[in-house]
């Protein structure tokens, strides 16, 4: 009999091979020479013996694929070819539309935390939906996907092409595992945005522009992008703040795994600057702080582009993201003389050579080193802020 950890051990031989099942008739796990694993189910159907693929492990695990299987010999039994069923819904549903809205559901909607799901369905709908929705999806070529990729690399940025290539990547590999299409369109395409890391930060008079700007694209952007400069956190993580997370007695702010990239709790001090910015957005209660205006919305606040560009118009800086704010944040903590295993752990950046310390008592131990060093930051903000005051009223 199977088990998940006897499937996870199997290794891949000079020749495909195949295990059976002793807990359910038919049921197979098909190892291929690259040690691909593909759960079968071996069955006869008006006395032919026919084969239909129920998925691939890890993608569907033991226990999903049993009751697959189980599913599939009761519609035997009521004298039903599944595997005809299957060639024949294959058929039916074909469009890039249709399959992109089964892929969201069944897998971005399952597998990721409520901002990459909010992301990457954005872009799936807007990028690849739109152009090619009415297609059939075994119509998309290689040439669609180059062209599709160039022509966002040109009229938008390389690194908004990149993030389209990462969606349709992925959605067509998920075509390929289903067996739906044969290879992706998308397979190694080289990334628009390269491999050259960004090292993009904001001068003196940048910052305090962008700060100054912020007064004039209303709320709540106004407060968020204060927030990115004071705390260096990334932007899911301050837009999805919610007012249970801060502790106003020891002046802490608690960001749960399930908001962190690297799904570790995160612990951080409170400072004066930012303490003064959230109290101004009060009153508390235990919902988002950002929350949507629209109606009956228990979901964050969206629309970064539009905001984004309403800001560009009105601070006069060019050639800069969101994201620049934290490398800024993180590079002005260094010139104070901050030690970069403090500035990692504001950051939550991994360390090196670290041990990954998972107690709560070791993560609040660093807290005094990191509210000593954001306050530095929050003063020389200031200073910046103030220093510069005559440059913005100028742009």
């Amino acid at each position: 009999m199977l088990t998940t950890k006897a499937i996870r051990a199997l290794k891949p031989q000079e020749t495909q091979y195949e295990i059976v099942d002793g807990h359910v008739p038919g049921l197979r796990l098909r190892i291929s020479q690259d040690g691909t694993k593909t759960f079968t189910l071996l069955y006869r159907h008006r006395g032919k013996r026919r084969r239909i693929k129920l998925g691939r492990f890890p993608e569907i695990g033991l226990a999903e694929a049993r009751q697959h299987a189980y599913s599939v010999l009761a519609e035997i039994r009521l004298g039903d070819d599944p595997r005809a069923k299957k060639e024949t819904d294959a058929l039916v549903l074909r469009s890039v539309k249709e399959f992109a809205e089964m892929f969201i559901a069944m897998h971005v909607e399952r597998n990721n935390k409520p901002s990459t799901i909010e992301g990457t369905s954005r872009i799936i709908r807007k990028d690849i939906i739109e152009p090619w929705g009415d297609r059939d999806v075994r119509d998309i070529s290689r040439a669609d996907a180059l062209d599709l990729i160039e022509t966002i690399t040109v009229d938008r940025s390389p690194f908004a092409a990149s993030n389209v290539l990462r969606a349709g990547r992925t959605l067509f590999s998920w075509l390929v595992s289903r067996e739906t299409l044969e290879a992706s369109p998308f397979a190694s395409m080289k990334d628009p945005a390269g491999t050259v890391r960004r090292e993009r930060t904001l001068g003196s008079g940048e910052i305090s522009a962008v700060w100054h700007a912020t007064k004039n694209i209303g709320a709540p952007w106004d407060s968020i992008i204060r927030l990115l400069f004071l705390t260096g956190r990334r932007r899911g993580e301050v837009v999805g703040a919610g007012w249970e997370e801060f502790d106003w007695t020891n002046f802490i702010w608690t960001i749960p795994g399930d908001r962190t990239k690297g799904s570790r709790r995160s612990f951080k001090p409170i400072t004066p600057f930012m303490c003064a910015e959230l109290k101004r957005l009060g009153p508390a209660d235990n919902g988002l702080i950002f929350r949507s205006r629209k109606k009956l919305s228990v979901n964050a606040v969206s629309g970064f582009s539009k905001m984004k560009r309403r800001l560009d118009q009105q601070c006069g800086v060019s050639d800069w993201r969101i994201h620049d704010i934290r490398r800024t944040v993180a590079t002005n903590l260094g010139s104070l003389g901050v030690a970069d295993t403090t500035i990692a752990r504001i950051l939550d950046h991994r360390m090196v050579g670290i041990p990954d310390v998972t107690s709560t008592y070791n993560r609040h131990r660093y807290i005094p080193e990191m509210r000593e060093a954001l306050e530095m930051w929050e003063e020389s903000l200031r200073q910046i802020i103030d220093e510069n005051t005559h440059l913005c009223s100028a742009m």
